[in-house]
């Protein structure tokens, strides 16, 4: 397997996973919770490419605290933490002003931000343990 391969495995598998956790959330909050589909933060295109991303960016973030720190992943699970109090900020101040938002919108926003954080965390921090174990 190429290197440039084996380099996007990380992100994409990470992404891969939170995304379909994500996903079976969300089709499972709109039968419950009567979610609004016109609610534009939990459309699957918007869920899909915002965790994809965030993937990728924190696959970067990491490689760069293993590239350059003595405890890089202590430091990122800090950084991490971070981002994701960061990420309920902005649900606040956009989400609760769009005129579709109500409080179950809200809520299922604020479980994808913890379901993306923790499936992407996770499984980078995993798969960092065990490449550097082989």
């Amino acid at each position: 397997m190429t290197s440039a391969w084996k380099d996007l495995r990380n992100p994409l598998t990470a992404a891969f996973l939170a995304i379909l956790v994500n996903f079976s959330f969300i089709i499972f909050s709109r039968t419950t919770a009567e979610i609004s589909p016109d609610f534009d933060p939990l459309t699957f295109s918007s869920v899909g490419f915002a965790t994809a991303l965030t993937s990728f960016l924190a696959y970067g973030v990491l490689q760069v605290f293993v590239e350059y720190t003595e405890n890089p992943k202590e430091l990122f699970l800090y950084f991490s933490s971070l981002v994701l109090i960061a990420s309920f900020g902005v649900i606040g101040h956009l989400a609760t002003g769009m005129p579709e938002s109500r409080a179950p919108e809200i809520n299922v926003l604020g479980t994808v931000h913890v379901i993306t954080a923790v499936f992407i965390v996770g499984t980078l921090l995993k798969l960092e343990n065990r490449k550097n174990r082989d």
